[in-house]
């Protein structure tokens, strides 16, 4: 299930979180500096970006094994297609987890890029 935020805190236990916000490097970047800060080092973070650079963000984490994109298509509720955007140094595991939740969304996961 998909949970919506606004307050980090309440999402510090979760296994997997999926950042949405503006499509500006240094905002993305000081949401993910602070994500690392208060989730457990195995948290899958994810950026919904479509366009910046996933290797740059994952630059401000501890473990950048756990980075990668997953590009929804908007509107997401419709759309069936997920970009899932590998990094240099996303584990195979990262990407393993993106693609099951992506079929479990009933997701089109076949578009892959990887950086």
């Amino acid at each position: 299930n998909f949970v919506g935020v606004t307050e980090l805190e309440k999402i510090a236990d979760m296994e997997l979180i999926i950042e949405a916000v503006f499509e500006e490097m240094d905002i993305k970047k000081e949401i993910f500096t602070k994500l690392n800060k208060i989730c457990p080092s195995d948290t899958i973070l994810a950026s919904n970006t479509s366009y910046l650079d996933i290797n740059e963000i994952a630059k401000v984490i501890n473990n950048p094994e756990r980075m990668l994109g997953m590009h929804f298509f908007s509107p997401a509720n419709i759309m069936k297609l997920l970009e899932i955007i590998v990094g240099e140094k996303t584990s195979a595991n990262t990407v393993a987890i993106a693609f099951s939740l992506g079929k479990k969304n009933e997701k089109n996961t076949s578009k892959i890029r990887c950086l």
